[in-house]
């Protein structure tokens, strides 16, 4: 079968590397998307124990237009039958980036078209559309003149992990911190987040150790009402992921100077089944008491004010400077894994600390426009 997933820009190499763990065959890596093969194990896998990715959806079409009618056509050729049943309603979802003679709006209706026309030619069934609780999602995708056309298995995009029953204001997404903690290699090694307000990337981290399945903390796929789901296979896999879990108690600390952050944190490392395991407190990250245990914290990875939405811009470069001070003297030779909007800000301070830039790359936060640094402190 052929899949795609949408995943966080910038880390579309980190996304595939975690699908080839699951045995995918990777056949392409583009912006926002990894495409690739694997029996329908996977749709099950993916969806229960991938950690960095949005959506997993079965491709039907990939193909180039440069008309509308090029898409009534495309869609017109799939065979809906295999995925839809005669009783179930649909809905079209349609993204569009570039300069195109019609609309988002124009797709959905065109698409939606080709969809009744399809199914109704196949099996004499006209299907019902239903545009706000669909039993399937279609989604189109048009990016430039490439048209990618897929069956969403995953619903609301995994990121939604349920188990935040406290929002921070600038929370980083779970998807996002899972990606920090695979691209610096995170192997279960004493581990702080001194800025951790609602504690997503201690909790991530305590997850990824102990294996903890997605279904934990969310179960509502869309793919059980897809008509391939098979049940005996999903119990096989469910029951094989259950077994797999590890109850280790990985050292992980996570700090905030805000006693409502903090206590935001221990809603969530509860909600989340990790309260046993990530200590919360609070301490101000530039503070060297807070690094004070028995233990050496081999990564500290964290997502710090970056002046946008809850910080004073102008404080962010003096903020950034004392971070890095304090750490380099507390943890000589650990490594540092930051995720920022004020990038500028924070190689100014890297610069004026003199510390070792060993990786740095753009990702997408949502709308922002962010970096990711890793430093050897």
């Amino acid at each position: 079968m052929q899949w795609f997933v949408t995943v966080s820009e910038g880390f579309e190499d980190v996304s595939a590397n975690e699908l080839m763990e699951f045995r995918a065959v990777v056949t392409d890596v583009c912006r926002g998307r990894v495409f690739f093969k694997g029996d329908l194990r996977l749709m099950y896998l993916i969806n229960y124990m991938a950690r960095t990715i949005n959506r997993l959806f079965i491709l039907l079409s990939r193909e180039r237009i440069s008309k509308l009618d090029d898409i009534y056509r495309v869609i017109k050729s799939i065979d809906f039958t295999n995925y839809v049943k005669p009783t179930q309603s649909f809905a079209i979802r349609a993204e569009r980036v570039g300069k195109h003679d019609f609309t988002s709006m124009d797709i959905r209706r065109i698409a939606g078209q080709a969809v009744i026309d399809s199914y109704r030619d196949s099996s004499g069934v006209r299907l019902r559309v239903n545009l706000d609780n669909p039993d399937i999602e279609i989604y189109t995708y048009l990016i430039e003149n490439e048209f990618i056309v897929g069956i969403n298995t995953t619903g609301e995009s995994l990121h939604k992990r349920r188990y935040r029953v406290y929002d921070h204001p600038a929370a980083l997404k779970p998807v996002i911190a899972s990606s920090m903690l695979r691209l610096v290699n995170y192997d279960g090694s004493p581990l702080i987040d001194p800025m951790c307000g609602g504690g997503t990337i201690a909790i991530e981290a305590a997850h990824m150790v102990r294996k903890y399945p997605i279904f934990l903390f969310r179960d509502d796929y869309l793919l059980y009402k897809l008509r391939l789901y098979d049940e005996d296979l999903d119990k096989e896999i469910r029951d094989s992921l259950i077994d797999n879990i590890k109850l280790k108690k990985p050292y992980i600390a996570c700090s905030d100077i805000s006693p409502k952050h903090v206590a935001g944190a221990l809603m969530n490392t509860y909600s989340g089944m990790v309260l046993d395991t990530v200590k919360v407190f609070v301490s101000d990250a530039t503070s060297e008491e807070t690094y004070g245990f028995n233990e050496v914290f081999k990564y500290v990875v964290t997502n710090p004010p970056y002046g946008i939405r809850s910080f004073d811009i102008k404080k962010v470069h003096i903020l950034y400077t004392k971070l890095l001070k304090t750490l380099s003297k507390v943890l000589h030779n650990s490594v540092l894994t930051v995720i920022t909007g004020s990038y500028e800000d924070f190689r100014k301070a890297i610069l004026k600390v003199g510390v070792e830039v060993l990786h740095e790359r753009f990702v997408r936060h949502g709308d922002l426009l962010a970096k990711v640094f890793i430093v050897r402190l």
